[in-house]
């Protein structure tokens, strides 16, 4: 019997791909014993062989669920009819920069959606909508550092640096984002020129847009000059010339201060 519930949720990890077959024959009729107030679940992460005896006997008393990956290319369309369970539209292109920022976290982005579409006054969710909720403040504030590296603005650098670090955001991420994209501009600038190598780095589509668009803006040396000085902050950071914990930043504020004044 459950202690303290209704119910007792059991569940078994991958359970058919590596029981022996008379494991497996054992738990068909063990199966066909549990009482009702036991909800048994198995997880697979491979497709259960149909085939199988064990297999056919087992669907007749349970219940099959798929779960299918949800690909890349298939998260726009995904968030587009996410959108219309709440009687709410969105344009591709703008699911297709949304699905983007949570492209590696499924759960995350079916909570921001839901979200969205629950605290969305109108029936077309815009980009001021998803900005007003605050559903991208982050990957877009990284774009936005970016362009402003690539420009001789140093107040608006500056500006949106302090915008960040005094909306909570964790200036180590924010560190390795921004090495990460600069490493991504000095290979987009490098191959610009061919095509099929800008494909072959895999990036998704609006990302190698953003990549052209700003590489445009930038020589290759200034970006190896700021790749150069950001590697730098990151051996700082790591060998304790720049000491930083959560409460406090002020340390590696200051570096990327610099940083962004230099640049």
């Amino acid at each position: 019997m459950p202690f303290l519930g209704e119910r007792r949720l059991i569940i078994v990890h991958d359970f058919f791909s590596t029981a022996k077959k008379e494991e497996l024959e054992a738990l068909v009729s063990k199966v066909a014993e549990t009482p009702d107030t036991t909800i048994l679940v198995f997880f697979e992460t491979t497709p259960l062989d149909k085939r199988l005896k064990t297999s056919k006997d087992l669907l007749k008393i349970a219940t099959v669920k798929d779960f299918p990956i949800l690909h890349k290319n298939n998260i726009p369309k995904w968030i587009i009819n996410k959108a219309a369970q709440f009687d709410q539209t969105i344009d591709y292109h703008l699911a297709t920069e949304l699905g983007h920022q949570f492209s590696q976290n499924p759960e995350r982005l079916d909570t921001e959606i839901t979200k969205l579409c629950t605290y969305n006054a109108q029936t077309e969710i815009t980009k001021e909508a998803i900005q007003a909720i605050n559903t991208l403040p982050f990957h877009d504030s990284i774009f936005d550092l970016t362009d402003a590296l690539t420009s001789t603005n140093k107040q608006n650098k500056l500006t949106i640096l302090h915008n960040l670090y005094h909306r909570g955001e964790d200036l180590i991420r924010l560190l390795y984002m921004l090495i990460n994209q600069i490493r991504l501009l000095t290979i987009t600038h490098l191959v610009n020129s061919n095509f099929d190598k800008v494909a072959e780095l895999k990036i998704h589509p609006f990302v190698q847009q953003k990549l052209k668009q700003q590489s445009r803006n930038i020589t290759l040396p200034k970006l190896q000059q700021i790749y150069a000085r950001l590697q730098y902050l990151d051996e700082a950071i790591k060998t304790g010339k720049i000491k930083t914990t959560k409460g406090n930043q002020q340390e590696i504020l200051f570096a990327l201060e610099r940083l962004l004044f230099i640049a």
